[in-house]
């Protein structure tokens, strides 16, 4: 009885230890053929990444008249930037951008950022910086407004195969055994894991556009009634003004917009859209032409002094379903007066001598004269 007594703890002590090590959990594992290829969705979720930009590396012609137009670098609307080589120290990164078109101002360091998200179909690498810091023609393509105020266009994606949630497999009895599962996730903030489609990148397809300029260098554009208000310029004729990009000067006429000026009224011009053209017509010579609005077809007939054949253009990125894709495209079903910006076809110029009491031209242009370039600077508009 003694000896049984005493050896009664040991035994339930070594019965106790044996259960304990006998249901230790398995660890868990993905059933065969599941979990392959699996990213978390944390992992590429709005990642920022810093990067420079080293020399210039290439030209990004922005009209097809380059012996004619000469744009001032003051003019912020029209920032234009070549292409530069882009320096990134995050080799994971590095290779996953790869070697894309990057236009960015040259030799900089915490000017760009590149961001990293995950979208319905993508993820998606994006170009990031102030919009000064960017080429105007990029702007239309801005995924995403930062509270900062920069903005964020796309730069490379790629496809997403899909969104999945992981769950442990249930057994017959319906607990939850040590085999884990894939379960396709349609709410993307539901899911926990991405499957990336590593092999199909690609890099985001702008539409080709040279001879664009915002209409804001010309108009003030109010949003609410979708109309362009004329900014009033000053005509100043046959007068010999320093080149904007040399020393020596040209002999031309020139507009300047001026709020406040104490010039003579009879040099007031004013650009006037139309749906094909841009007009510039002396406002004295026609009084019924308004600072304030935009005549619809009574100034057809008002003599130019210059006619700019174009077309209204706005762009945006084409839709894949709810989300976007790496392609841009005109946007086509809105009216043209509704569009920002207009392409001039410089081979079809008219200017006039207005001033110089030139014969009647076509199309109401008072004298004909073969354009020989077209200088903009800030409120400065010369052509000779």
């Amino acid at each position: 009885m003694i000896f049984t007594t005493r050896r009664l703890p040991t035994l339930l002590l070594l019965t106790a230890f044996c259960l304990s090590a006998c249901t230790e959990k398995r660890p868990q594992i993905f059933s065969q053929g599941q979990g392959t290829n699996l990213d978390t969705v944390a992992q590429w979720s709005s990642k920022f990444v810093d990067v420079q930009t080293g020399k210039t590396i290439g030209t990004a012609p922005t009209t097809n008249a380059q012996e004619k137009v000469k744009i001032s670098e003051n003019v912020k609307a029209m920032n234009h930037f070549d292409l530069v080589k882009l320096v990134i120290a995050d080799e994971q990164i590095k290779s996953l951008v790869g070697s894309p078109p990057f236009r960015a101002r040259p030799n900089t360091s915490g000017v760009y950022q590149l961001q990293i998200k995950l979208t319905d179909n993508y993820l998606k690498i994006l170009k990031v910086a102030k919009a000064e810091d960017l080429p105007f023609e990029e702007h239309f393509y801005t995924e995403e407004k930062l509270a900062d105020g920069r903005i964020a266009i796309p730069l490379v994606g790629y496809k997403i195969k899909g969104f999945y949630r992981i769950e442990a497999q249930k057994t017959s009895d319906d607990r939850e055994s040590h085999q884990l599962i894939e379960i396709v996730e349609d709410d993307t903030k539901k899911a926990t894991h991405v499957r990336i489609d590593w092999a199909a990148r690609e890099v985001f397809e702008a539409v080709k556009k040279v001879d664009l300029f915002p209409a804001e260098l010309f108009f003030e554009y109010n949003a609410e009634t979708k109309k362009f208000k004329p900014y009033e310029w000053y005509h100043a004729e046959t007068v010999t003004e320093k080149s904007l990009t040399d020393s020596n000067t040209i002999v031309g006429e020139s507009a300047n917009r001026v709020e406040n000026s104490k010039l003579n009224p009879a040099t007031k011009v004013v650009f006037l859209p139309r749906e094909g053209e841009l007009r510039v017509v002396n406002v004295a010579r026609d009084e019924r032409l308004s600072r304030d609005q935009i005549q619809s077809g009574a100034d057809l007939n008002s003599e130019a002094t210059m006619l700019l054949p174009v077309q209204w253009r706005d762009y945006r990125t084409q839709a894949a379903g709810v989300d976007l894709s790496m392609k841009g495209e005109k946007v086509e079903e809105v009216q043209w007066s509704e569009r920002k910006f207009f392409e001039v076809n410089f081979t079809g110029i008219e200017s006039a001598a207005i001033l110089n009491g030139g014969r009647a031209g076509p199309q109401n242009v008072v004298g004909t004269n073969r354009l020989i370039d077209i200088e903009i600077d800030t409120n400065y508009f010369s052509f000779t």
